[in-house]
Parts: C-alpha cells; sequence; structure tokens
C-alpha cells in the first residue's frame, strides 16, 4: 500500500486554510470596535471630570528669615494674646 503524500500534502494544507480563516475574518471588525470603544469611554470620561469645586489652595508658609541676617524687633511677627 503506497500513500499519496500529494494528496495528503494538499489536504493538510486546506484544513490549515481553513482553521485560519475565521481568525483572518475576524481581525478587521475587532479592530474597529476596539477603537471606537476605547474613543467613546475616553470620551465619557471626559464628560465625567468636570471640576465641580475650586482646586484647593495652598496654605501661606511663615516668613523665612535669611540665616545670615540679624533678626530684629520690627522683622518679628506679632504674637496675638
Amino acid at each position: 500500500m503506497k500513500f499519496d503524500f500529494d494528496f495528503l500534502k494538499d489536504r493538510y494544507d486546506y484544513e490549515l486554510q481553513r482553521r485560519e480563516q475565521p481568525t483572518a475574518a475576524l481581525t478587521l471588525p475587532v479592530g474597529v470596535l476596539t477603537i471606537l470603544g476605547g474613543a467613546m469611554a475616553a470620551m465619557a470620561r471626559q464628560e465625567t471630570q468636570t471640576p465641580t469645586r475650586p482646586a484647593p489652595q495652598p496654605t501661606p508658609q511663615p516668613p523665612q528669615f535669611p540665616p545670615n541676617r540679624e533678626i530684629r524687633d520690627g522683622d518679628r511677627p506679632r504674637e496675638h494674646r
């Protein structure tokens, strides 16, 4: 009994091509849907991130005197009693 290797090779190539067809057919639609979904999600996120209150202001820091300067009475902040 002799095997027909050309027949087996053709059958293998046909099955391989048939196996890859669904993947190739779905690549473009899935890519388009992914891009559209990402764009819609970005637009929805941008709409929900509108500020509803002003940003907090930084707390004021006490004045810093240079280290080599002599501090006089008039330079010191007054204490409240």
